[in-house]
């Protein structure tokens, strides 16, 4: 059973055997994936297989492009991270808004399903993200609050849970276990909680588990970002989301203080009105929406 002078093992020829397989599948999968909704959701389940098939994500992340912060409105900017690894199919480019407080207000948004596109020009919004999850009727999961109502849910006290709400006008993220709800008026609740006190949470289960990605987080100077992975073959793991965001600015990084993942995979889009090379298009429709209004400011 031992390989011939000058050939790799046997476990390892079969190894790459089973990863050029699985290659070969996820490509049809992306051809699939060109033809609607469905071909994508196959996609990103061909894409999962392929990397738990590997064995992991292919090591540490690499930035290939820090990218920069650019304005595309008063108060609003723009930033793509690209990054890559060394056994990845292709690079993964990280997409972020970053939103001054003192010019945009953000509400939580529970609607008939639809894309980002939608919901947000129809409350005449700046910019849209998917929010949480949700079941296979369209109910949200977790608490829901909007525009001082309780939509759905109730607050899981679960360790990891995170919440973006909105207090007495501020924006903010937090853990939800023993939050206190007083004055809150736009409450999202979700899991996993990915930045803590601007550290990155640790400790998720399997790594290699990348897909499209879909966050929000406050900075320290309270500034709110809404962050995708602009991508259909590849993502990011819940662990490698949580260092792009915690990663400093001057390293390509978020920032990030506080933060916490939304609804991922086909779920995950971003909208921005009249800048469609800013979006990423998602390819489900969801209920949820976090979506930012200019304020009405002289």
């Amino acid at each position: 059973g031992s390989a011939k002078p000058g050939q790799p093992p046997r476990t390892s020829r079969r190894r790459w055997r089973f990863a050029l397989i699985a290659a070969a599948v996820v490509l049809c999968g992306a051809a699939a994936g060109l033809y609607g909704d469905r071909g994508h959701a196959v996609l990103r389940t061909l894409v999962r297989d392929y990397y738990a098939l590997v064995g992991d994500t292919g090591g540490p992340l690499t930035v290939v492009d820090r990218g920069s912060w650019t304005e595309l409105e008063p108060g609003l900017e723009i930033h793509r991270l690209v990054v890559t690894r060394p056994r990845n199919l292709s690079a993964v480019t990280l997409v972020a808004l970053r939103f001054d407080t003192r010019r945009y207000d953000f509400f939580v948004l529970s609607t008939q399903e639809c894309r980002a596109a939608a919901a947000g020009g129809e409350q005449g919004a700046v910019a849209a993200i998917n929010g949480g999850y949700f079941d296979a009727a369209g109910q949200p999961l977790g608490l829901l609050i909007s525009g001082g109502k309780t939509v759905a849910g109730r607050l899981a006290q679960a360790s990891g849970r995170g919440l973006f709400g909105v207090r007495d006008g501020t924006p903010f993220v937090a853990e939800a276990a023993g939050l206190d709800l007083t004055g809150v008026t736009e409450a999202l609740q979700t899991t996993p909680l990915l930045v803590r006190d601007g550290v990155e949470e640790q400790g998720f289960d399997e790594p290699w588990r990348v897909d499209r990605r879909a966050a929000v987080c406050v900075d320290d100077r309270g500034r709110v970002l809404f962050a995708v992975s602009d991508t259909i073959l590849n993502g990011l793991s819940f662990s490698e989301m949580a260092h792009l965001m915690a990663r400093e600015t001057d390293r390509g990084g978020l920032g990030c203080e506080q933060g916490m993942n939304l609804d991922g995979g086909t779920s995950a889009q971003l909208w921005v009105a009249g800048h469609p090379d800013a979006s990423v298009a998602g390819y489900t429709d969801v209920p949820v929406f976090l979506v930012a209004l200019a304020k009405n400011t002289p």
